[in-house]
């Protein structure tokens, strides 16, 4: 069972995994307005009325292209600070739980494939596991 610390080191990498997960999405959300930019060049289907106001499809769709686009940088960001955060954080802990920790949240690999990978139970990886979680959370209070 986890302190309350290992919790919270466990919680602060599955953000790092979700971090990764909205960057994708957004990517793939952002090909799909681009796709759709590129599809949709028939004059018929350049105004549309919204409230009142006649606003071009097409500079709808650059708007939203536009809004991605900052989405996307700013969550690489974020993402490129969690990945240097956790980068500094498995430094110095054992080799296994480093392994472990990356194969999980830096390749993002599901627990099965990595229990196959390592051959181990599984009973065996959540205990490899959670020692990480506890190494990290105990390597943070010694150096706050």
């Amino acid at each position: 069972m986890l302190s309350e610390e290992g919790k919270k080191v466990k919680e602060e990498l599955e953000r790092f995994n979700q971090t990764k997960r909205r960057l994708r999405n957004l990517q793939n959300e952002l090909m799909a307005w681009k796709d759709l930019n590129s599809a949709l060049k028939s004059a018929s289907l350049e105004e549309k009325t919204m409230g009142g106001d006649i606003v071009p499809y097409a500079e709808k769709r650059l708007i939203k292209i536009q809004e991605l686009e900052e989405m996307i940088s700013k969550t690489i960001d974020e993402a490129l600070a969690m990945e240097d955060k956790f980068l500094d954080d498995i430094e110095g802990i054992d080799v296994l739980s480093q392994n472990l920790l990356m194969e999980r949240y830096m390749t993002g690999k599901p627990l099965k494939r990595i229990i196959r990978d390592f051959n181990y139970s599984e009973r065996n990886i959540f205990y490899l596991y959670n020692k990480s979680f506890e190494e990290l959370a105990n390597k943070n209070k010694t150096l706050h």
